[in-house]
């Protein structure tokens, strides 16, 4: 399945109306480059599995080779650190700009009959949400390995605590991944703003980490129990308030 890459730009428009409610009116500040991002959450239907769904993905490959779309690019995530009501499978799509994702949504609509009715064959889903994603922190995952392409992907949900501003969340967050790079945390870093489809969204946006493996994963958490979590609380503990996160095999 072709890399996910989440660094390029989309419609401003889009932006404000996702995010405006935690941005300060400071015109001056330039932010990271954002990609609209839709996701699906799934389950199997009775007597289907991994390998029903699989078929469906390798046709739906097929069918945007066909038409020559190479604007949108889709992962399946899988459950792995959940809670109760996690789904069996989620799709993450990214169009790589708003024409991009209006346009390929109309085709879809159209012309991929047969291919969704495979999907609807081996799944139902039960969510359809749509998000902007802005790259925070590319220093990993930035779409140009050519290596494996499977990876752990964490979701938080944050907001910024009263009196600061996403602006006060950015500035920590470049001190933040200068330190990283200093000490050898390996992640990259989106944050996501709810756009449309979400049921709760009681929250101002999503963080989304990405690491290359659980040995990744696995050394970045031993250097915050070796003390480095106090430059981390020191940064962000009075700035944004984020829930336990919700890990996932991508």
């Amino acid at each position: 399945m072709r890399k996910l890459i989440l660094t390029a730009a989309t419609a401003g428009l889009v932006l404000t109306s996702a995010a405006g409610s935690v941005f300060a009116q400071d015109e001056e500040v330039e932010y990271p480059s954002m990609r609209i991002v839709e996701t699906w959450t799934c389950k199997y239907n009775e007597g289907k599995g991994r390998a029903d769904l699989d078929k469906a993905n390798a046709a739906w490959n097929k069918w945007m080779d066909k038409r020559g779309h190479k604007d949108y690019t889709a992962l399946m995530a899988t459950p792995y650190f959940f809670a109760e009501a996690a789904f069996d499978v989620g799709w993450i799509g990214v169009a790589r700009d708003g024409h991009a994702f209006g346009t390929g949504t109309d085709v879809w609509l159209s012309e991929g009959g047969k291919v969704s009715d495979m999907f609807s064959e081996a799944i139902t889903c039960d969510s359809h949400s749509a998000f902007v994603s802005m790259n925070v922190d590319p220093s990993e995952n930035d779409g140009n390995d050519e290596g494996d392409d499977t990876f752990v992907l964490s979701f938080s949900n944050c907001s910024v605590k009263e009196g600061h501003t996403f602006e006060d969340y950015m500035a920590a967050t470049k001190q933040w991944n200068e330190y990283a790079a200093e000490h050898d945390f390996r992640q990259a870093g989106w944050v996501w703003f709810p756009v449309a489809g979400e049921a709760d969204d009681d929250y101002d946006f999503k963080f989304a980490g990405a690491e290359d493996d659980y040995r990744t994963m696995g050394a970045n958490w031993q250097l915050y129990l070796d003390g480095h979590w106090q430059k981390s609380n020191e940064l962000f503990e009075d700035i944004v308030k984020c829930d336990a996160s919700r890990i996932y095999n991508a």
